[in-house]
């Protein structure tokens, strides 16, 4: 395996674009996507969707940094993101 020094000075492993492509496929159909992770992860996927699957490029609303986030702050940032999701939920 090749792998590509990181800004840090060490060692990375490239990008799995055989994952992004599945993961893509799975997202199919999707309108709305908030893209959580790691470092440089997260922003190698949304360009990885923006460049190889288009529509789902688009369909991103937005990338967000988080290194193993509780359920609650992915809620959080989805209810920050996703107007929807708020009045989905809200009485009427």
């Amino acid at each position: 395996m090749h792998s590509r020094k990181s800004s840090h000075g060490g060692h990375k492993s490239p990008a799995d674009h055989k994952f992004f492509d599945e993961v893509g496929h799975a997202l199919e159909g999707a309108h709305e996507i908030l893209v959580i992770g790691p470092a440089q992860t997260k922003e190698e996927f949304a360009a990885y969707l923006r460049d190889k699957h288009a529509q789902l490029g688009r369909a991103i609303v937005a990338v967000e940094s988080a290194d193993h986030p509780s359920d609650g702050e992915v809620l959080a940032y989805a209810r920050k993101h996703f107007t929807a999701i708020d009045r989905m939920f809200t009485p009427a």
